[in-house]
């Protein structure tokens, strides 16, 4: 049988083969100690970096969390003084509106005095001082409600725009709060935590985030507008109590000067109304007089009828006289003499009666003229009597002495008219040396028309001073009566 055999290898060949097991075995063992070494050491490297990185990022986020409370309470202590400087301008606002209501009240009473005003008559609806004074008054009232009003609105503005510093300054504390409680979770965070976990793409970037920097510029812009808005503020709250204070001392000093006005009026009126009082009087006397005057003319104008009949019944019987007895001799020129005498005499008596007459109708119209015009005065006093009244009691800073005597005067003054005969014989001189007036009248009017004419202006005298006497006397009811609520009042 055929023995076959495999192909042998060579002695050298199996040492070769042994030592390059050796050899290969030996090179991976240093290779694998290397790479064990370089494992430890990266490993060690890994541990300490993530270690370090670790420590970096939890101090980061509490130098984050520090950095968002500096700022939460920066914000808060800002936020206090707007809130702070929102309650004082509420309440400079408040000023403001109260000052400006109360000035309706002066502006009523202003108003309602130039409307009183407006019901005087005639000759006394003058513009004098007092409406001037009053019409001053109430521009000096608009101008203080213009500006105030204006103060008013600033401090609605103003108090938005704190209010709004204030709703942004809650939003970023708001904000603020919420970052620093998740940095502070953040910190707390370890590898025991239970919530920890891998999370897809956590290193995004969200939209609308943004840098430190604008982080810190929008913190610092709240801060400096609410701060702005406070130093508005309380400049604001300076011009509104400077406006409070200026108006009130403005409208205060106008008041006062109207006052002072209304007291000079007052007074004037009182002594205008005095002397048409005493020329009332005084004309009134001398009315009488004059009709007096009259009477006695009238009576010596007739008184001369019966010796102008007996002489002229005398010259017609002489003229009766037979042949030559018809003689002028003394008898006849004595009565020829004594007719013309009582012919001139009446005809003298007749001119000086019609003279009288006609300056009793002058002194009649006069008197009905200062009875018009003292019924006039006294429609005027009750007026401003009236309109003294209503700032007395509506006005708050109205002198409360305010003329008192001189309402106090004119309501006494009803008792006066009855004591007037003695003290009429003290006015001063400058009432007593008036002058009368003289007139020249005609001497053609006869004897019996001047004294119808008498008799007719005397009962028109009496019409006429019984309607001004009763027109007159309401008047005065009326001012003694608004005088004595004047005085009497607190």
């Amino acid at each position: 049988m055929a023995v076959s055999y495999s192909a042998k290898f060579e002695p050298i060949d199996w040492h070769k083969a042994n030592d390059f097991l050796a050899t290969t075995a030996s090179n991976q063992r240093d290779a694998s100690d290397q790479l064990r070494q370089h494992s430890t050491n990266l490993r060690q490297v890994a541990d300490n970096k993530t270690t370090w990185t670790q420590h970096e990022s939890k101090t980061a986020l509490e130098d984050r969390a520090l950095d968002i409370n500096k700022w939460r309470r920066s914000l808060e202590t800002c936020l206090k003084d707007v809130e702070t400087e929102i309650g004082s301008m509420e309440k400079s606002k408040d000023a403001a509106e109260q000052c400006l209501a109360e000035k309706v009240a002066p502006l009523d009473v202003v108003v309602a005095c130039l409307t009183l005003r407006e019901s005087r008559v005639s000759i006394d609806q003058v513009r004098d001082n007092a409406e001037l004074q009053l019409h001053k008054e109430l521009e000096v009232i608009e101008g203080c409600r213009a500006l105030l009003g204006q103060k008013v609105t600033e401090s609605y503005n103003q108090l938005g725009a704190l209010q709004e510093a204030r709703h942004q300054l809650q939003l970023d504390i708001a904000d603020k709060g919420a970052a620093e409680d998740l940095d502070k979770q953040c910190v707390k965070l370890d590898s025991t935590s239970t919530n920890v976990g891998l999370w897809r793409n956590a290193t995004r970037v969200e939209k609308g985030i943004v840098t430190p920097k604008t982080w810190d510029a929008y913190s610092n812009y709240n801060t400096m507008r609410a701060q702005a808005e406070v130093k508005a503020s309380v400049a604001l709250r300076d011009a509104n109590a400077h406006t409070i204070a200026q108006t009130n001392s403005d409208l205060q000093a106008q008041h006062r000067t109207t006052n002072s006005m209304y007291r000079r009026r007052l007074h004037e009126m009182k002594q205008t109304r005095d002397d048409l009082l005493w020329q009332q009087k005084t004309t009134s006397d001398e009315i009488a007089e004059l009709e007096q005057e009259a009477a006695t003319l009238t009576d010596a104008l007739n008184a001369k009828q019966p010796p102008m009949m007996i002489a002229q019944t005398r010259l017609e019987a002489r003229t009766q006289r037979p042949n030559v007895e018809l003689c002028r001799d003394q008898a006849q020129h004595g009565l020829t003499t004594e007719v013309d005498e009582l012919t001139g005499t009446m005809r003298a008596l007749a001119k000086q009666l019609h003279t009288v007459q006609e300056a009793l109708a002058r002194l009649q119209r006069t008197l009905q003229r200062i009875n018009n015009d003292l019924a006039v005065k006294d429609n005027s006093l009750a007026v401003d009597i009236q309109c003294m009244q209503r700032r007395q009691a509506k006005l708050t800073d109205c002198d409360s002495t305010l003329s008192r005597d001189l309402l106090q005067a004119v309501q006494q003054e009803p008792e006066q008219q009855q004591q007037q005969e003695p003290e009429l014989d003290q006015q001063p001189d400058r009432y007593q040396q008036q002058p009368q007036r003289s007139a020249l009248v005609d001497t053609s009017a006869q004897p019996s028309d001047r004294t119808s004419g008498r008799s007719s202006g005397r009962g028109g005298l009496d019409r006429t001073v019984s309607f001004n006497e009763s027109h007159t006397s309401t008047a005065r009811s009326s001012v003694s009566t608004l005088s004595q609520s004047t005085v009497t009042s607190p």
